[in-house]
């Protein structure tokens, strides 16, 4: 039942995030984190530029103030309403997410997908 649950979660989850990230897409850039409930790396479209590719953060907020949020990692040059490969990758709780140092997500973003 516990597998069931948390496998239903994951599943969850990712659909919660892609849908972020469409809806993200499909909208115009976002701006500039404003005062907010949430640490910086946290806020909605705050981002980090590395090396090779950017993250970006894109977060849901249902009507009673629950939250979840997540990463999109891009290449450095990426147009932002441009259509791209994704992979999304999720993790349990207590795990180590998807972050820069990842080799999955630097070579998938390598070979032209977001993450």
């Amino acid at each position: 039942m516990k597998k069931s649950i948390k496998m239903w979660g994951a599943i969850a989850l990712s659909a919660m995030l892609s849908t972020v990230f469409f809806v993200g897409c499909t909208s115009s850039k976002p701006e500039e984190p404003q005062k907010s409930k949430y640490p910086v790396a946290e806020r909605e479209g705050y981002t980090q530029k590395f090396d090779t590719l950017k993250s970006t953060v894109r977060r849901i907020e249902n009507e009673k103030g629950y939250s979840i949020f997540g990463r999109v990692f891009t290449p450095i040059e990426y147009e932002f309403n441009s259509k791209m490969p994704i992979l999304i990758m999720s993790h349990g709780n207590g795990a180590v997410g998807a972050d820069q140092t990842n080799s999955v997500v630097q070579n998938a973003v390598k070979n032209g997908m977001i993450v």
